[in-house]
C-alpha cells in the first residue's frame, strides 16, 4: 500500500501545543441524497455495507430505513444470502417503493432481465446474453471499483498520518508534564514535610482540647443530670416512701377480696375482644399489689403488670408475671401489636398531662387490632369524691373528668371509646316527699358511682 504524504516533511512539533481534535476514521463517505438529482444504478451500487442499504431506502424509498429493515437487509448481506440487487429489487417492488416509484436509472431494465432469468427455459438463454453482454460492463466496473478503493487507501493513509503527528504531539506533552512533575516533587517534599510538622503539631493541640472539652462536657452532664432529676420530681407531685404509701393503699384501698369484687366486671370486656388469649396477653400498668393480675390468673387469662413501687411488687401473690417499671417505658420496649389490651387501675390521676397522652399513644401503637384500653379512675362529678375524696390521697394530681379522657384517648388514634360508670355508695338516703326529680339528682351528685373506666378500643 502506497502512504500518500509519506515523504511530506511533518509538521513542528512544539510542547505544550494544543493536540488536534481526533477525527474518526471512514472507509466511505455517508451518502447524502443531493435534492431534485436522479440517481443511476451505479450511484447506488457505489456504497457497500450499511452504507448502501442507507442510500437505497432514502433514493427508492425517500426516507431512513427503520431499524427491523436495516438490520435484516445488512445481517443477510454480510452473510452472504442476499447481494446488493436483491435489495435494490426488494425495495423497488415493495407496497410502498411501488407507491412512491422512486426514479433510479438503470435499475427498471436490470430488474425486468432478472426476472426474465427466472423463467424456466428461457432463463438461461436470458442469462447468458447478459452474462456476455455484461462482460465489457464488468470491467469497467472493476476498473471503477479499483479507483474507489485507491481513494480509501489514500483516505486512509492520510488518517494514520494524521493519527502519527496527534501521537507525536500527545509524547511531547507527557514528557513536558513529566518534567515538570519532576521540578514540583522536589519542591513539594520540602513543602510536605514543613506540612507534616504543622499536622503534628495541630494534632497534639486538638487532643488536648478534646480531653478539655470531654471534661467540660462530662461536668455538663453532671449538671444536666442534676437539673432532669429535679424537673422529674416536680413533674412527679409529691411523693410518699414506698412503705408509707403501702400503708396508705391497704388502709384506703380496701381489702383484696373487695376489690377483686369490684375489679371483676371488666372480665366479660376482655373475653369479648380475646384479650390474654396466648399471643394476645394483658399488660396491667400500675398493678401494684396484684389484685387484677390474681383475678386474670384465676379466669385462666395469660397477664403481666409493671409498677415502679418495689414495695408494692413485694405484696403481690406468688406466681404472677410482674416487673419493676414505669408505664410508658415497658410499652414502648414491645412491639407495635402484640397486647390484646392494656389496663391502668387508678393510675391516671397521678400523671402529668404529657405522661398521660404517652401513656395513651403507646398503648394504641401495643394493641393488636380489635384490642382495647381499660383506665379507671376517680369520677369527680360525685360532688363527695370530687370536693373531699379524691384528695384524700396526697400523691393525686387533679382529677380528670370523663368527657375530657374520653376526648384525648380519641385524639390519640382510637376508634372507638365508652365511659361506664362503676361502684356507686351502698346506701343512699331516700327522696323527700314532693322533692322527687330534685332530690334523685341530688343523691346521684352525692352518693352515686364514685369511679369510672374509660373503655377505647382499636381499630380491627
Amino acid at each position: 500500500m502506497t502512504r500518500s504524504g509519506a515523504s511530506e516533511a511533518a509538521p513542528e512539533r512544539r510542547s505544550g501545543s494544543p493536540a488536534p481534535a481526533w477525527t474518526p476514521l471512514r472507509m466511505e463517505e455517508p451518502f447524502e441524497p443531493v435534492p431534485g438529482r436522479v440517481y443511476s444504478m451505479h450511484d447506488l451500487l457505489a456504497y457497500h455495507d450499511e452504507a448502501f442499504v442507507t442510500a437505497a431506502y432514502r433514493v427508492l424509498l425517500g426516507r431512513f430505513p427503520d431499524p427491523a429493515g436495516f438490520t435484516g437487509f445488512v445481517t443477510r448481506l454480510r452473510a452472504g444470502a442476499l447481494d446488493r440487487m436483491d435489495i435494490l429489487e426488494a425495495l423497488a417492488r415493495s407496497e410502498e417503493g411501488r407507491r412512491l416509484r422512486g426514479k433510479v436509472v438503470g435499475l427498471a431494465p436490470r430488474l425486468l432481465l432478472r426476472r426474465l432469468g427466472r423463467i424456466p427455459l428461457a432463463g438461461g438463454v436470458v442469462r447468458a446474453a447478459v452474462a456476455l453482454a455484461g462482460l465489457s460492463r464488468e470491467r469497467r466496473g472493476r476498473a471503477a471499483a479499483e479507483a474507489v478503493a485507491r481513494g480509501r487507501e489514500e483516505r486512509l493513509c492520510a488518517g494514520l498520518n494524521a493519527l502519527g503527528t496527534f501521537h507525536g504531539r500527545l509524547e511531547d506533552e507527557v514528557r513536558g508534564l513529566a518534567d515538570a512533575l519532576a521540578v514540583g516533587a522536589s519542591r513539594g517534599e520540602a513543602r510536605a514535610a514543613s506540612l507534616r510538622a504543622g499536622l503534628e503539631a495541630l494534632r497534639v493541640e486538638l487532643r488536648a482540647a478534646a480531653l478539655r472539652e470531654r471534661e467540660r462536657v462530662g461536668a455538663l452532664e453532671g449538671e444536666l443530670e442534676a437539673l432532669s432529676e429535679r424537673v422529674r420530681a416536680l413533674e412527679a407531685g409529691p411523693v410518699l416512701d414506698g412503705a408509707l404509701y403501702q400503708a396508705f393503699e391497704e388502709r384506703f384501698r380496701g381489702p383484696r377480696e373487695e376489690v377483686q369484687k369490684k375489679l371483676a366486671v371488666h372480665l366479660p370486656l376482655l373475653a369479648a375482644c380475646g384479650a390474654g388469649r396466648p399471643g394476645r396477653p394483658v399488660l396491667d400498668v400500675g398493678c401494684g399489689r396484684g389484685d387484677w393480675l390474681a383475678l386474670l390468673r384465676d379466669a385462666g387469662l395469660e397477664a403481666r403488670g409493671v409498677d415502679a413501687s418495689p414495695e408494692a411488687l413485694a405484696e403481690c401473690p406468688p406466681g404472677l408475671d410482674v416487673a419493676c417499671a414505669e408505664g410508658v417505658r415497658a410499652l414502648r420496649a414491645l412491639p407495635a401489636g402484640s397486647l390484646g389490651a392494656v389496663t391502668a387501675f387508678h393510675v391516671v390521676e397521678h400523671l402529668t398531662l404529657e405522661t398521660l397522652l404517652a401513656l395513651l399513644r403507646e398503648s394504641g401503637r401495643a394493641l393488636a387490632p380489635g384490642g382495647l384500653a381499660l383506665f379507671e379512675t376517680p369520677d369527680p362529678e360525685n360532688l363527695l369524691v370530687g370536693a373531699c375524696h379524691f384528695y384524700a390521697d396526697p400523691t393525686h394530681r387533679r382529677p380528670i373528668p370523663a368527657p375530657t379522657l374520653q376526648f384525648l384517648a380519641e385524639r390519640c388514634g382510637f376508634a372507638r371509646t365508652e365511659i361506664r360508670r362503676l361502684n356507686p355508695f351502698e346506701a343512699a338516703p331516700a327522696p323527700g316527699a314532693g322533692e322527687e326529680p330534685f332530690a334523685r339528682e341530688i343523691a346521684n351528685r352525692l352518693y352515686g358511682p364514685r369511679d369510672y373506666a374509660l373503655v377505647a378500643w382499636k381499630d380491627g
